[in-house]
């Protein structure tokens, strides 16, 4: 069996990270350019607001890594979502921003070198869902940012805003799939 104690896991500062958590778009600005089906789903959940019906959003982690989670926090901010739901990808990216102010290793270039995944990010998110994860992913991750990472700027994070709104944060992981499964810190039951 693989000993995952065998592994170098070192500091995500060391990293060369690909997206910067500045500059930030301004969710006050409108979107331009967008095709018809965008402009559908737009009006759908304009629809569904002024109708007052209950809006869950879903996205993958392209949202986060790209920053467009700023208009999910003015949408929080109005009370226009009532449930979020995404990957484990999207966890990463968004707690990567808070710790360390950029995101998206050079997966290419990591793999080649044998340093893919293996940055103290799986450890901080494994220990939030060993201290928390009794209470789901969404909740226990934000509540772990909130309670142990109060130096950092967890409030740039969807997750804590999730949290803090007391918003349903729905993570749906696969096993295996994410940076996190390799850490020698990991626990699947605790995932799971």
């Amino acid at each position: 069996m693989f000993d995952r104690n065998r592994l170098t896991i070192r500091p995500l500062s060391e990293r060369k990270s690909k997206t910067s958590f500045f500059p930030f778009p301004d969710p006050r600005r409108p979107v331009d350019n967008l095709d018809s089906a965008e402009e559908e789903f737009v009006d759908s959940i304009a629809s569904d607001i002024k109708s007052k019906k209950k809006v869950i959003l879903g996205f993958g982690a392209h949202f986060i890594k790209n920053k467009c989670h700023p208009y999910l926090k003015r949408m929080m901010d109005k009370g226009y979502v009532t449930h979020v739901v995404t990957n484990g990808a999207s966890t990463i990216h968004d707690f990567e921003f808070v710790y360390d102010g950029k995101t998206e290793e050079d997966v290419r270039e990591n793999l080649a070198n044998g340093t893919f995944g293996l940055w103290d990010t799986g450890h901080y998110i494994n220990a939030a869902l060993r201290f928390y994860g009794h209470e789901g992913y969404g909740h226990g991750l934000g509540k772990y940012l909130e309670t142990h990472h109060s130096d950092k700027p967890y409030g740039r994070s969807f997750v804590w805003q999730c949290y803090n709104r007391d918003i349903p944060l729905s993570i749906c992981t696969s096993i295996g799939h994410d940076i996190i499964y390799e850490h020698p810190s990991c626990d699947g039951a605790k995932i799971g």
